[in-house]
């Protein structure tokens, strides 16, 4: 749904408003205006100035504890016990504790979590919750069970198991004097053409560490129940902040740590900076500007010495980084400076941050820094990532971002030498080939030539990151060869079902298999790096990281998204086979006691509601019910869509790029790769000879902020499309009328010649006179209509119409609409409640799309009986 809290409509709103007043307002000469600023102060009074003159600042919310809404997510939670989804129960408890007012509302919520525990074999955690729920002052009379589960859970716990392996550490004799967090093989270099980057002091070898490195700051990016604020340890039984709902802790000490630091500050707006749609990004970087209020009175001291300590652990480093300025893209600019210009307004006035300080001289700085980490955090954040296995492949999930002072300053090679892991928030450097005294230590930002051609490359990194590479691999257009690829895999003399196995034992993490894995490929590395280019066929980074267990996946149990229960049957969604069909098969492989007729029997006598019903209890009781696969926008899978239409686009096959390149712009999270998607897909149109549709895709690329330098090529594409012939008339029979002189009174859609007759078996239509042949009956739209899902990318989700250049809903990846109107209706019709499940149901409903069409006029019912307004085109 549409947030109109949002921080990304006020420019919008901004703009509208100044129109309106000013009928002579022109955007760029505004802009222009904007643009001639000099220091980020200057930006944001500027900014900060029109939105109190016209009210436009986000509302605040106060956030405050609830004993109504914590016994409101408690009795959830009772719900989901009775159930046995004990780790759902879990992270609704804890939602309970977080909102709990009282101390007895708050005792029976920790006391119900340490059950949630217990029945998950966390024994710790659960006697740690009944002595919090005792604490609390747990009911008299329900204590006795406390007690005995507290003995059972005593007598049960056994000596704590690591699932991970320690973080590495740079022994004190290789520590590196100039370097806070690196080895004393690599020092900091400076020039006009690389700025600060980083160079081997003496030859490395593969696999060597370069730098182990903690954050200067994280945030969570989800899952913030199951993770502490500020260190990010997994933890089942954290502690909420005293004052808001938000916000839970693995511990006193860090509960305590944050709100000395940046939570007393955060704490009166989090709630309002989430409810207008602040990211994680930003929010990053308001923790960093909290956390940086002691240097505001040096600011313009805080500049580096080489012969001085680089600290991984003061602000002065962050305050440097290289900073994604926008100067050619002022609209990013302008609405990052808006962003900042919100902040201070929240901060300001539900805050203490500027009290008992040099009052405007502290504003006027914080300003100057919010704004600056609004950039830089957007160019230096890294992803913390939590690794599972399932035994066939390693899956990464990041759940929160971090910024490193250090680590921020490898600079990027399509060809890298380094590779990032991460132990936990510690981020770890280590060197991928043999690098040589002098050379630049470079990792890779995500596209490296053994996986995207040059071009792309090129294009993504200017977009994403503003800059041209210039390293080896795109100077000598390197390309992955095959040919090596399979020598290299010959040479280690394995067969491909050996090597089938080395990789299940690397993703069990056998970490003896990857030491004998490791000593077989590592002379081959060697080997190979003297005829590249190879294409980064085996990284030695691969086998050792897959030797480890990460600490996130300690007691897993109780998170579905990182590890599935051993115990719970896995269901696939059902492809060829009836539903019907499908369930009564999965229900008797779950439950040999199943009969099967017995069960028809019963169900044949029931109504629509309670058959429901009672498929959902089997499917409950059986946990037999198909899981939620979350739709999420995601970049990276976004450029692998964009990757595969650059593929068939140079092939000639226009049709297949173009569907590849809508698949980017539904997928894509970031309006640079979005822009890219739109651009790429206008080359396709323009080939098909599609004018109006080419030039509306530049457009779109353009307001998207597609790369300054690459917009000559657009501008050229949009002059030789403007000279393409017109292809704007109907290609289809004009859709026939009932004459107004022959409408029929009773069936709006019919002609007067035919009437319902209604029957003991059903409503039929008859002839109220003589019809002539080919005369119309009746001209009728659907009720409700539905896509195939194969058609998708080429047929409007809500009209049907085709369109090859469609706009993607803001949230799903599924949707796609022909213009912004239609976007709209099916928001507010049925499309709002579909969105977040409609991924889920699109895999379940493949072969019978139907169901979405039942479930479609279900939604559509649901408005016409709460008597919704609805306008004729609907």
């Amino acid at each position: 749904m549409t947030n109109v809290n949002s921080v990304d409509f006020i420019p919008t709103q901004l703009f509208d408003r100044l129109r309106t007043l000013n009928p002579n307002f022109n955007l760029c000469t505004y802009l222009n205006r904007f643009r001639a600023l000099k220091t980020n102060q200057d930006r944001v009074n500027f900014v900060y100035k029109d939105l109190k003159k016209y009210n436009l600042f986000p509302k605040f919310y106060k956030d405050k504890k609830d004993d109504a809404t914590a016994i409101e997510c408690r009795d959830r939670g009772n719900a989901l016990f009775a159930e046995g989804s004990y780790s759902e129960a879990a992270i609704a408890y804890t939602r309970s504790i977080s909102a709990a007012k009282s101390k007895g509302v708050l005792a029976i919520a920790y006391a119900n979590r340490s059950a949630c525990l217990f029945k998950l074999n966390m024994f710790q955690g659960c006697l740690v919750d009944i002595e919090r729920a005792l604490a609390n002052n747990y009911p008299n009379r329900l204590k006795q069970k406390l007690v005995e589960r507290r003995a059972e859970a005593t007598t049960l716990m056994s000596p704590s198991e690591s699932f991970h392996d320690d973080t590495p550490k740079i022994p004190k004799s290789s520590e590196n004097p100039l370097i806070q967090s690196a080895k004393d093989c690599v020092a900091i270099g400076t020039n006009e053409k690389w700025g600060r980057h980083v160079i081997a002091t003496r030859d490395i070898e593969i696999g060597e560490i370069l730098s182990v490195e903690e954050p200067f700051t994280s945030t969570l990016v989800m899952e913030q129940l199951i993770h502490c604020n500020r260190c990010l340890e997994l933890c089942y039984n954290p502690i909420p902040c005293a004052s808001c709902t938000l916000i839970v802790f693995c511990s006193e000490q860090c509960k305590s740590k944050a709100a000395a630091t940046y939570h007393k500050y955060e704490c009166p707006i989090y709630f309002s900076l989430i409810a207008c749609g602040m990211r994680s990004v930003q929010m990053m970087a308001l923790k960093v500007a909290l956390l940086a209020k002691g240097d505001f009175q040096k600011l313009h001291t805080l500049t580096m010495n080489p012969e001085e300590v680089y600290r991984s652990d003061r602000y002065k480093e962050i305050h440097n980084l290289m900073a994604a300025t926008d100067e050619q893209m002022v609209h990013n600019l302008y609405e990052k400076t808006v962003l900042a210009a919100c902040i201070f307004n929240f901060l300001q006035n539900n805050t203490t941050f500027f009290a008992n300080s040099d009052g405007q001289t502290t504003k006027q700085d914080f300003k100057e820094v919010i704004l600056r980490q609004l950039q830089i955090c957007e160019l230096n954040e890294l992803g913390i990532q939590e690794i599972y296995y399932d035994y066939v492949q390693n899956e990464g999930q990041t759940f929160a971002i971090g910024l490193y002072a250090f680590s921020s300053l490898f600079n990027h090679s399509c060809c890298p030498n380094v590779e990032a892991f991460q132990y936990g928030s510690t981020m770890v450097m280590r060197a991928t080939r043999t690098i040589k005294e002098g050379q630049q230590c470079c990792i890779c930002y995500g596209m490296s030539y053994g996986t995207c051609p040059r071009e792309s490359r090129q294009k993504l990194l200017a977009s994403k990151f503003y800059f041209k590479c210039e390293c080896e691999a795109c100077e000598n257009d390197w390309h992955e060869s095959s040919e090596i690829a399979s020598t290299l895999v010959k040479d280690l003399e394995m067969s491909l079902m050996e090597l089938m196995i080395v990789e299940v034992e690397l993703a069990a993490g056998n970490v003896e298999a990857a030491h004998h894995f490791l000593t077989k490929l590592l002379p081959l590395l060697k080997n190979h790096e003297k005829i590249e280019p190879w294409g980064n066929v085996l990284k030695i980074g691969n086998a050792e990281t897959t030797s480890r267990q990460t600490e996130q996946i300690g007691q897993s149990q109780l998170d579905d998204a990182t590890a599935h229960m051993a115990t719970s049957p896995t269901v696939e969604a059902p492809t060829s086979e009836s539903l019907s069909h499908f369930f009564l098969e999965r229900v008797h492989e779950a439950d040999t006691f199943f009969d099967r007729g017995e069960f028809l029997l019963r169900f044949d006598h029931l109504n629509y509601r309670d058959k429901v019903s009672l498929v959902y209890e089997r499917l409950l009781f059986n946990h037999l019910l198909p899981e939620f696969a979350k739709d999420l926008k995601d970049d990276d899978a976004a450029l692998r869509h964009k990757l595969n239409g650059d593929y068939h686009f140079q092939r000639g096959n226009v049709q297949r790029a173009l569907e590849n390149y809508t698949n980017c712009v539904a997928t894509a999270e970031s309006r640079g790769v979005s822009a890219l998607a739109h651009a790429d897909r206008s080359a396709c149109l323009h080939k098909l000879g599609m004018r109006k549709q080419c030039l509306e895709e530049i457009e779109r690329a353009l307001v998207n902020g597609y790369p300054e330098e690459s917009t000559q090529e657009l501008i050229d594409r949009c002059e030789e499309a403007n000279q393409l012939p017109g292809r704007e008339g109907s290609y289809y029979e004009k859709i026939p009328e009932v004459p107004e002189s022959q409408k029929n009174p009773i069936i709006p859609c019919a002609s007067d010649c035919v009437r319902i007759e209604n029957e003991e078996d059903g409503g039929y239509v008859v002839a109220t006179r003589d019809i002539e042949i080919g005369e119309v009956i009746s001209v009728e739209r659907p009720y409700c209509s539905v896509v195939f899902p194969n058609d998708r990318l080429n047929y409007c989700h809500h009209c049907l119409k085709l369109c090859y250049n469609m706009i993607p809903c803001k949230c799903c990846t599924q949707a796609l609409f022909c213009s912004e109107k239609c976007k709209e209706k099916a928001r507010k019709l049925y499309h709002d409640y579909e969105c977040p499940i409609l991924l889920t149901l699109s895999s379940l409903t493949m072969k019978n799309p139907m169901v979405m069409v039942a479930l479609r006029t279900t939604f559509l019912a649901v408005c016409d009986c709460f008597l919704l307004p609805r306008s004729e085109d609907d």
